[in-house]
């Protein structure tokens, strides 16, 4: 009887660890399919493949390999568990920012609904610096500065962060980002304000969308940088014009006039300005390096830095996810839901890694044939 009940654990723990390893390999092929923008039935067509080849190397796996689903609706699903949980790792980053800067723009799909994303660049104590897509929001409708305000709103107050600590915004510049009194701009600076933070900076980018994809730079392509830049030179780069003294600061603080300094920040400018030891360092390491170096009398300078360090300096990343958004969700898949295309840009564009078998050993049910 012992011998007949050790028989069928074993078994069973094959039986389960069979399943553990199945489950696994789902996610493995979602995971590339979903990092590579392809559609979800493609997994079928993989299974394929891998029985194919099992049944010319090892035949004796065939069936085995047979009981793997790869349809298109369990691929979607395990797609939809890996972006949650690259979302709830980020989720975690975030609550370590001290600063953490914004980079926002919106575009329309293929199937004419508004797309806004957002991405962050959070830096923490340690310098420690992350930069992900935080959310994409759909709108159906209008996409007016308060309608898309309500989609960071949400995405704030949705993934650990804390108003007071946004310092910067970056925009490109459209009427409805940054209109005076209703712009996304405004209303993100009011509530900045009103969580007891500082106005945080605001940057306008001027890359556009369709210039991300030129292969080739053409004359004509040369002559429409050119106008734009001569038209939004003044109004673009006073942007930086007005934070001008912090980067200064930020760059070479030996370089640095005492008396245009925040009062926080003077008493140790000085003590600073006279270390030849500090000097010394500055000038043999990269600005990181430098700034990273512990020294704990310069906590306000500390602070100063890493704020600098979250600031976009553009919406690039915005406009190249644009980009993959359209190779993703095109008109041979113009039904692609918004949240399964959210799930696809998160996965393809994050440099966090899924964890697999984190996700494997959460599941209640296990993988399943059919």
């Amino acid at each position: 009887m012992k011998r007949g009940m050790k028989s069928q654990q074993s078994s069973f723990t094959k039986l389960k660890t069979e399943q553990e390893t199945a489950t696994r390999a789902i996610f493995r092929v979602a995971l590339e399919i979903a990092k590579r923008g392809k559609p979800f039935t493609d997994g079928e067509m993989i299974k394929e493949c891998i029985i194919a080849v099992a049944e010319e190397m090892c035949p004796e796996k065939v069936n085995l390999l047979k009981t793997v689903s790869m349809s298109a609706n369990t691929v979607a699903r395990r797609v939809e568990n890996i972006a949650e949980n690259i979302s709830s790792q980020l989720f975690d980053k975030n609550g370590h920012v001290e600063w953490f800067s914004l980079a926002l723009d919106e575009s329309t799909d293929v199937s004419d609904t508004a797309q806004v994303l957002l991405y962050i660049r959070g830096v923490d104590k340690s310098y420690e610096v992350h930069e992900e897509l935080l959310d994409m929001y759909s709108i159906h409708g209008t996409t007016t500065g308060r309608d898309i305000f309500k989609g960071v709103e949400m995405a704030i107050n949705q993934k650990n962060l804390r108003w007071k600590n946004l310092k910067c915004i970056t925009t490109d510049g459209g009427k409805n980002m940054s209109g005076k009194d209703k712009g996304v701009v405004a209303l993100v600076s009011k509530a900045v304000e009103n969580d007891g933070g500082s106005k945080p900076l605001v940057l306008h980018c001027i890359i556009h969308q369709h210039h991300t994809t030129e292969t080739e730079f053409p004359i004509d392509f040369a002559i429409e940088t050119l106008s734009a830049l001569k038209i939004n030179f003044d109004t673009r780069f006073s942007d930086f014009d007005a934070i001008a003294n912090q980067i200064k600061i930020f760059q070479n603080p030996f370089d640095t006039d005492i008396e245009i300094l925040a009062p926080e920040l003077q008493m140790e400018m000085i003590d600073l300005q006279c270390s030849d030891i500090i000097k010394n360092k500055y000038q043999n390491s990269s600005l990181l390096e430098f700034y990273k170096t512990q020294l704990t009398q310069f906590d306000n300078l500390h602070k100063f830095a890493r704020g600098l360090f979250s600031v976009f300096g553009t919406t690039y990343l915005c406009e190249k996810t644009f980009s993959k958004m359209k190779y993703t969700k095109n008109v041979y898949r113009s039904k692609l839901t918004d949240e399964h295309l959210k799930s696809l840009l998160i996965i393809g564009t994050s440099k966090i890694s899924p964890q697999l078998q984190t996700i494997v050993s959460g599941k209640s049910q296990l993988h399943k044939s059919h």
